[in-house]
């Protein structure tokens, strides 16, 4: 199947930074001369993290010429709102970091921001009348957030209930945690942060690959999710309720798919979400059903080991 990768956002750096063309001296995609930010003066002062500031601009080059007319505005008023949530998600100005820790938060963030450029430009290309810009800056109701930090296993090392920057927004969640905090409806991490990621990425697919199909055909693909909701085992959860559905075509294959975004709960203390996609194999009649990972604040398509259903 072919694989891809949705996601929406946005670049690091201003659009009159990154259209300078690198000089020798700075080995950045702008003049270290004209450094002003904090940022900016970190880019300059690492070969690191300026060479992931020039493989950025590239894929920013490549976006910026692809979008015209009355698309463009809307591109560059999500840059300045991204330039706003960069120095929030790396912690630029605060004084107990090194620079060392502000120079690896900002290369990783770099790096994921190139690989998301390059995802956007292929959402763009396949849906161009898509509003992406309107639903990564429209608020959601996200509800009471705290940020949270993970060790790398995912376990919950702190919590901040004093945290000023609780997004508001999809590119405020993406921007805020690419940094190094995650956001959270309660204390217990992934789980609650997957309720606010889930709802970005099913408004992201739906806007891109959603369509109306006949009553004859939601009616099928309904009853082939329920099928394989009752039939696959999400997390040894007790229960699945679909909470939002969509149909379209969200892989670009050629096929009718069903979208549902599921809360998973048990009698305890077990719950979250996830975004699922399930479609009818006509060739040897079984339902194939894949969760889609958002965890990287991006949908893909990636099968977590799920068998195929009998119809």
């Amino acid at each position: 199947m072919k694989k891809i990768a949705f996601f929406l956002f946005f670049l690091v750096v201003s659009v009159n930074s990154w259209a300078a063309v690198p000089t020798t001296e700075a080995q950045a995609s702008f003049s270290c001369k004209d450094a002003r930010s904090q940022t900016e003066k970190l880019v300059c002062s690492s070969e690191k993290l300026s060479e992931s500031d020039r493989d950025l601009a590239k894929e920013w080059k490549k976006i910026s010429d692809t979008y015209t007319g009355g698309q463009r505005k809307p591109l560059l008023d999500g840059q300045r709102r991204w330039l706003k949530f960069r120095e929030t998600a790396c912690r630029v100005n605060d004084k107990d970091l090194t620079d060392d820790d502000r120079i690896n938060c900002l290369t990783i963030l770099y790096d994921a921001r190139a690989e998301q450029l390059e995802a956007q430009l292929l959402a763009h290309q396949a849906n161009p009348l898509a509003n992406i810009d309107y639903i990564l800056d429209e608020k959601i109701g996200f509800g009471s957030m705290v940020a949270v930090k993970l060790s790398e296993s995912g376990k919950v090392e702190d919590v901040n209930y004093e945290e000023e920057h609780s997004p508001q927004t999809c590119r405020e969640l993406y921007a805020l945690e690419a940094g190094n905090r995650t956001y959270s409806n309660d204390t217990i991490g992934n789980v609650g942060s997957s309720d606010a990621e889930t709802k970005c990425s099913f408004k992201m697919l739906d806007a891109i690959g959603g369509k109306k199909l006949s009553k004859d055909k939601t009616k099928q693909l309904n009853a082939q999710l329920e099928k394989a909701m009752q039939t696959t085992s999400l997390d040894e959860a007790e229960f699945h309720d679909v909470e939002q559905k969509s149909y379209g075509d969200f892989t670009h294959n050629g096929r009718d798919e069903i979208l549902a975004r599921v809360y998973y709960h048990d009698t305890g203390t077990m719950r979250g979400y996830s975004l699922f996609l399930s479609y009818a194999n006509d060739t040897d009649k079984h339902i194939k059903i894949l969760r889609l990972n958002t965890d990287k604040l991006y949908p893909a398509d990636v099968e977590l080991d799920y068998d195929d259903i009998k119809r």
